[in-house]
């Protein structure tokens, strides 16, 4: 006979088992607040998949003893709403940056608490008893996030949940991975694909970029900000902007500015045909403009475009930026320069490459065109087996932690 559910008062919960309390987080989870070095104590990263060593891309202080202690079975969490869900409990002993709640935790399983404050329901209640100016900015401090209200079953009951979830946790989590694995494989084939037919140097000329296409991107931000952005006129491309996969721009995604604001400079207003590329952040994601449309850059894309379209079909530069044949030219050019990446105008002139004639060019990316479309299908049939398991992974996890589903 299934056990009896009531309404819990609480709506991140819902209903949860008539045996069952809820209590305040703070009764049982205590801020732990030691100061300490990463000198003496390892430095740690709080991120989506856990607790684990400082991760080499972290932002690096000088100030050694600004750090937070944490201690072995401690559950930490990012206050910060851009880093949503980045927490988990630590197995580590260890530092960990300021910007962290760090929580000792009494009379709960730790397993238990690691699924139950790290389940996508209680993040979005967990921010939402934050506070800030802009969603950017939000912080929920221990302060407000000790009066939320979480399950508490039995302690044996507890037990049980967390090693359920284990045991069906890494059973997900590995077909997950075998499909990723796939996915990669997948990838890597279509490296292989492009290096190939992007080859044959036999007939084909040498250029640099600069004498194919004029390279044009935003000097600085020429005084825009977000200030700036509205609801409806030109859009504003910006590097979260780009469907990879497709090679185009997601226009749904773009925020808008003022028609003074995009008249302010002409030349980088996107026409059909052009190749933009990301210079900052995640380097070398590419887009080629299909429709006629009213759109800016922002200061973060670059916009490539060709000047003699018999010399050049502009599907074939997009290949080609794709190609290992760009990324051992760009790995080889950042060589001793700034842990900052960063695509340079002045450095992407040089960056030269071989182009046969333009007949040939048209029949080499019909080839590419053919084979991608028939390893996409296949890539997006695993993305979405990915997608399904994740989905069903983290209901799995919140219908147990509330009680819901009975172990």
């Amino acid at each position: 006979m299934s056990r009896v559910l009531v309404d819990s008062g609480i709506d991140w919960i819902g209903k949860i088992p008539a045996n069952w309390n809820i209590q305040p987080l703070g009764l049982y989870l205590k801020e732990r607040k030691e100061k300490v070095s990463d000198i003496d104590y390892e430095p740690l990263s709080v991120t989506k998949n856990g607790i684990v060593p400082q991760l080499e891309n972290a932002a690096k202080s000088d100030a050694h003893d600004q750090r937070k202690k944490v201690c072995k079975f401690d559950f930490v969490i990012n206050s910060r709403s851009d880093r949503k869900q980045s927490c988990g409990l630590s197995y580590l002993e260890g530092s960990v940056s300021l910007i962290n709640t760090v929580l000792k935790i009494y009379n709960y399983y730790p397993e238990y608490i690691k699924y139950a404050l790290d389940n996508n329901m209680f993040s979005e209640e967990f921010y939402r008893n934050g506070h800030g100016i802009v969603a950017d900015l939000w912080t929920t401090k221990y302060s407000e996030m000790k009066h939320i209200r979480i399950p508490e079953p039995n302690y044996d009951e507890q037990k049980n949940i967390a090693n359920f979830l284990d045991k069906q946790s890494t059973k997900i989590d590995e077909i997950i991975n075998d499909n990723n694995r796939e996915v990669e494989l997948l990838e890597e084939y279509k490296r292989t694909i492009l290096k190939n037919e992007l080859g044959n140097k036999v007939g084909s000329k040498k250029y640099r970029i600069k004498n194919i296409a004029n390279l044009k991107g935003r000097i600085g931000w020429q005084g825009l900000t977000t200030a700036d952005y509205i609801e409806e006129g030109p859009y504003l491309i910006t590097g979260v902007d780009f469907n990879e996969s497709k090679g185009s721009i997601n226009w749904e995604s773009c925020v808008h500015i003022s028609e003074e604001r995009y008249e302010e400079a002409p030349e980088i207003h996107v026409l059909p045909n052009d190749l933009l590329i990301t210079k900052d952040g995640t380097i070398g994601k590419l887009a080629i403009i299909s429709e006629n449309r009213e759109a800016s850059l922002n200061s973060g894309v670059m916009l490539i475009r060709i000047k003699d379209k018999s010399v050049c079909n502009v599907k074939y530069l997009y290949y080609l930026l794709k190609s290992d044949y760009f990324w051992d030219w760009y790995n080889s050019s950042q060589r001793g320069s700034s842990t900052i990446k960063h695509l340079y105008q002045e450095q992407f002139y040089n960056f030269s490459f071989f182009l046969p004639d333009l007949a040939h060019q048209e029949k080499v990316i019909k080839k590419i065109d053919d084979q991608f479309f028939k390893l996409d299908q296949v890539i997006n049939y695993r993305k979405q087996i990915i997608e399904k398991l994740e989905e069903y992974k983290r209901s799995l996890i919140y219908e147990c932690v509330t009680g819901k589903r009975e172990v």
